[in-house]
Parts: structure tokens; sequence; C-alpha cells
């Protein structure tokens, strides 16, 4: 038996790491999956590179930028998560087995003795520390109960990696990633992870599928059972062709251990490791470290065996120092033994809810509770590890009347534009917010504005956006017909004429629009250097803020042409004060039309339309980012990069059932 010094370095830190009250949380095999012959392409370049390196100096530098700015942000990520995760307030060493038998090889015998096939080994050998030991290429796998530490130990891997990267940048990159973000089979692995160094990295997508064909990469990715029960196979399966098609590239892949010997599909890996549960000796002299608070805690967990085989886990020993804080032994021998695990999980959360910090926000625990259950619900459905605000759409609605009122405001948010710029304006203008009210209701662009603003798509025109075309093209036509038509017609047209002008201006609207695509294709990359584009994440619900600003912008832009060009059409036929009203009308018209239904202005407006209902609704609070800090603070949820997540998935999955169900 180790010394205590062997250990716990610091055992006073320990415990004023636990009993305070104070602190805050970090901000924290199938055809379908045959992948394209590009590495020869990139092979062919190389080769030429090796021989003129002068002339793609400056793309080097552009990659060696990237790779030491996408160094920073991963670094930052992983040490945010490691800080909002629970299992990391509970630094005991992991006891690891070698599991040659989860291996999927060609070259394994069926009759091998499970002796040969599970070896134990050291408490000092560490994942970080085996995996150095390894050749390049050869993969891992990790698997462990619920709680057991898979993540943290993926995390503190991927931390020690980046360090490394830091010092020797001819290292291959470390990338972390969560599995449950992978869509479905129809997607391969490759793809999959040029989308998400895009989405969470901002790196450009012709860089990040740069990295992979050159195997430039150390993949880290957690949580191959939170992918959705029906594709986990799927998965096993793309991983395993990118295995086969990328042999010098190392993975290291998660799963719980029930839930991976249940797949058809194993894992080609070289290296299988199962962490073992914390020997009971380890947790009773953890829990004296932490001082006369858990005296009661120590002593029942020693009788007990339910509550010792549950502090054996690191998520659940961490748990259990926090909720049950000053209790007594028989307080806690006195809990039914079916209801243990719910009574420590509900305990927990109680204690979280009424600890007393220094927010300026003060919420109710019943509809603390109300709210959280709602998020992990939709989590756990979804099967997202991550919540950021700005993802949530109109499959978060749960019942017909919610749908309703989300339509009846959007009808509202498309009307209010020509009741603002006036009856008789608004007649002539119907045919713009029509054009654009089509984008509120079609939650398809949301995708589209997201894919705007991202890093490599800085240099994309909004104007590759057909339908937008269709409505400057459209609004370039009532500019002239509004003009022309009136002036035939008079002030006082009747209902034909009406109709004669909506069908000129339809008309010329669509002979515009082939005019502004052609320019498009051409001009496309030029133009999109005026749009806004995040370089970093960090903002809770940034890119619907950062949606707003470009919506204004556009707004602006297309106001000041669109005013000018009717001011310029109308100066030699009407009078002054007329032209400056009319100016001013359509000046306001095309601001509100244009600006706040245009594809970023439409994701704004859906944005808090579906806010206000779920608010409405009880579903979640008016301030939804400071709730969220305020669960952070009271260790409930992490933050990391301006999204949250649940400080661990049983706690999440706990009140998604508990919660809903009440």
């Amino acid at each position: 038996m180790k010394e205590d010094s062997d250990w716990i370095k610091n055992k006073q830190d320990l415990k004023d790491s636990w009993i305070s009250e104070g602190g805050k949380v970090g901000q924290a095999g199938r055809d379908t999956y045959q992948l394209d012959n590009s590495s020869i392409i990139f092979q062919t370049r190389n080769f030429f590179v090796s021989i003129f390196p002068g002339i793609f100096s400056g793309d080097v530098e552009i990659q060696d930028r990237m790779r030491k700015s996408f160094a920073i942000r991963s670094k930052n990520f992983v040490r945010q998560y490691i800080e909002a995760s629970l299992e990391s307030r509970s630094r005991i060493e992991l006891g690891l087995t070698e599991r040659l038998d989860l291996n999927k090889r060609p070259w394994d015998f069926e009759y091998q003795s499970s002796l040969y096939l599970k070896k134990k080994l050291t408490s000092s050998e560490t994942i970080s520390q085996l995996f150095e030991l390894y050749n390049e290429g050869e993969s891992l796998l990790v698997v462990g109960k619920p709680g057991s530490g898979k993540t943290i130990s993926l995390l503190d891997l991927a931390l020690n990696l980046l360090d490394k990267f830091e010092s020797q940048a001819s290292l291959k990159i470390p990338l972390f990633l969560n599995l449950s973000f992978w869509p479905s089979k129809s997607i391969s692995i490759e793809r999959w992870l040029i989308l998400e160094l895009n989405r969470q990295y901002f790196i450009p997508e012709k860089i990040a599928k740069r990295w992979i064909i050159e195997e430039n990469l150390v993949i880290i990715l957690d949580g191959l059972d939170e992918v959705k029960k029906n594709h986990q196979n799927d998965c096993a399966y793309a991983i395993n062709a990118f295995i086969r098609s990328y042999p010098c590239t190392s993975l290291v892949i998660s799963s719980r251990i029930d839930d991976y010997t249940e797949l058809e599909e194993k894992l080609y890996v070289q290296h299988s490791l199962s962490i073992r549960p914390i020997p009971s000796w380890r947790v009773f002299r953890y829990l004296e470290a932490c001082g006369e608070p858990l005296n009661g805690v120590l002593e029942a967990v020693k009788e007990d065996a339910i509550l010792k085989t549950m502090a054996k886990t690191p998520l659940i020993l961490s748990i259990i120092i926090l909720a049950y804080k000053d209790f007594g032994k028989d307080d806690l021998l006195s809990i039914s033994e079916l209801s243990k695990r719910e009574h420590l999980f509900e305990t927990y959360i109680d204690r979280m809810l009424s600890r007393s910090k220094s927010d300026l926000a003060n919420y109710d625990k019943k509809l603390a509770t109300k709210w959280l259950s709602f998020l992990a619900r939709k989590l756990q459905d979804k099967s997202l590890p991550i919540f950021y605000i700005e993802s949530i759409n109109a499959s978060w609605l749960d019942n017909k009347r919610q749908k309703l009122n989300y339509q009846i405001y959007l009808l509202f948010a498309c009307v209010a534009p020509m009741i603002i710029a006036g009856a008789y304006f608004g007649v002539v203008y119907l045919n713009v917010y029509a054009l654009s009210a089509a984008y509120v209701y079609d939650e398809a662009s949301e995708q589209q504005v997201i894919n705007i603003l991202p890093y490599n798509a800085a240099k994309q025109s909004i104007l590759t956006m057909p339908r937008l075309s269709t409505l400057i093209g459209g609004a370039i036509g009532l500019v002239f017909w509004n003009y022309v038509g009136f002036t035939i017609v008079g002030k006082t047209p009747s209902f034909s004429s009406l109709f004669l002008i909506f069908l000129s201006s339809l008309t010329i609207g669509s002979a515009i629009v082939l005019f502004v695509h052609t320019l498009t294709v051409i001009f496309s990359r030029f133009i999109g250097w005026l749009f806004i584009a995040p370089s970093k994440k960090d903002i809770p619900n940034q890119l619907t803020w950062l949606a707003l600003k470009n919506s204004v912008f556009l707004s602006t832009f297309v106001s000041f042409s669109a005013g000018l060009a009717y001011f310029l059409l109308t100066f030699l036929l009407t009078d002054l004060p007329f032209r400056f009203l009319n100016l001013a009308f359509l000046s306001l018209g095309y601001l509100i039309g244009i600006g706040f239904l245009s594809p970023f202005g439409a994701f704004c407006t859906r944005h808090w339309v579906l806010r206000k209902v779920l608010s409405e609704f009880g579903s979640m609070p008016k301030n939804y980012s400071g709730f969220l800090d305020w669960c952070c603070n009271r260790l409930l949820l992490g933050r990391v990069n301006g999204g949250y997540f649940f400080v661990h998935r049983m706690l999440m999955e706990h009140i998604a059932l508990k919660y809903t169900t009440k």
C-alpha cells in the first residue's frame, strides 16, 4: 500500500477545494464511406514544394499561422472543459486494464485465453504515458463504466499533446472532438472532421482537408456511446473506413463499455484500455483527507456496500463530497437501497441551487429545475454534448399551440414593415416583402446564414443565395416601376393599374435576377469581404449578434443604394418636397424590409421570436445566457467557447428524466 504522499500531494489544498463554498467554474467497412483520391493531388503538390520552396513560401506561412492559432484555441477549449468538469475535482489515479479482447484485428484468434486478453497495468501508468509508447498510426480505444473518467482522461491526453505541440511545432496537431456531433451514416468521418474544424475552430475547409490528407492530425474522439443508438454501428463503420484510408493517423476513441460490447462492428484499433473502479482503500483515504465535514460520509461508505460501489467512480465520488457535506452516518444509512443514486443526485441539485453567490440574479428552485429539465431533454434528444444558444430552432417547440404562436409572431414580423412604411407604400412594396418574408418561414436558410459566418466563408458573397438575388432583383424592379407605374396611372390607381404595376415589377425584377446572378459568379469572392465574420467563438449567442450586425449593415447599404437610385429617377419629373417624401418612405421601407427580412435579419427574427414563445410557455427565462451562467456558478453547467454543457452526462440524464416526469 502506498503512502499518503504518493497519491495526495497537498492534503490541505484538497480539503479547501472541496469544503469551501466559494469558487467559480472555469469558463468552461461499408462502401458508403469510401473516400476520395485527393491525396494524390497533395502528394504532387508536396513534390513541387520541395523543388520550388520559394514559390510556396506564402502558403507555408499561412499554414504555420493557422496551426499555431488552432493550437491556442484548442488548448483554451480543453482547459475550460477540464476546469468545468466535476471529474476534475477528484484527481485520483485511475487504474487501467489492457483489453485485447475488444480489438478487431484479423490476426487475433478466438481461442486466446482471457488471462492473455485482459492484463492489469500498474497504477502509475496513465493513458498519456502509454500513448507516447505507441507507434505512429496506432489507435487506442478507451472504455469504462459511466462516470469512470473516460472524458477527463482524453482531455488530459489532448492537453498533454497540445503542450508538446507548442514546444515542437513539427509534431502532429492534436484534435479533440465529441462524436455526438457526427450527424449520420450519410457523411464520412473525413468530411465530418473538415466541417467540425471549420465550425468549431474556424479553420478554412481547404486547410482542414490538407491536414487530414497529409495525415498531420492526432484525432481524439470522445463519446462513441453518445451517438444516437441507431447510428452507433454506422459510426463504427465510418471510423474503421477512416482508419483504413489513413493508416498513419493515430486515433483515440472512448465509449461506455456496455454500449461498445453491444456493437456489431468493433473498431480496428491496436490497443484497448479499460478504466478500473477506484480501490476501496483509496476512496477511504481520499474522504479522510477531506476532513471533519465528511466523517459521516466516510463511516457510511465503509458500512454500506452500495454507497461503497458508487464511490468507486470519480464522478459519483465528486458528487458525494459536494452533496453530503455535514451529513451524519445514520442519515445516509437510512436511505433505501433502490433510491440511493436518485437521492444523491437530488441532494446535489438542491444544495447547488441553494448556494449563496455574488450573482445579481436569483432564480426560484422550481423554475430553475424546470428550465434545466427542458434543456437536458432537448440535448438528450438531439445527442448534443454542448449547447449553443444560437442553435435553438423550431424543433424545440413541443406542441401545436407553441407552433401556432410561433407562426403568428413570424407573420406579424413580416407584415410590420409594411405597416411602418405606410399603407400607401405597403401595397406597392408587396412584392419585395413577400420575397423577403419567405426567408423568415424557411428554416433551411438558417444553415445558410450560419455557413456564411465562419472564417472560410467570409470570402463568399451573400448574393450567392438564389432567393436573395431574387429579392434584390425584385427590389430594383420596384424602384423603377414604383415611379413609372404611378406616373402612368396617377395618384389614385385602379385595381387593374395596381395589378399592372405588380406584374411589371415582378417581370423586371426577374429579369434583373439573371443579371445579378451573373455578377455574383464573377464578384462573389470580393463582395464577401464586406460582411463581418467571427475569428473566434467566446461569447454566448455570438452568431445571432453577428447576424444582427450584418443585417444592419446590409439594410443600410441597400437602403442607401435604392434611395439614391430612386432619387435620380424622380429628380426631373416631380416636385422637390414630394421627391424627398417619397425618398424617405422608400428608404425606410427598404431599411426594414431588406435589413430585417434578409437572411441575416430573418435568422435573428426567427431566433428572437422562438425565444419569446419558449419564454411565454415557461421553457426558458428571458435572459437565457444569464440563467445559464448562474447555473455554471452552481456547478450544474460548464461553459466553454460560448457554449454550455452539463457537468456530466449522468446528471443531464437524471434531470431530463426526473423533472420531465414531475
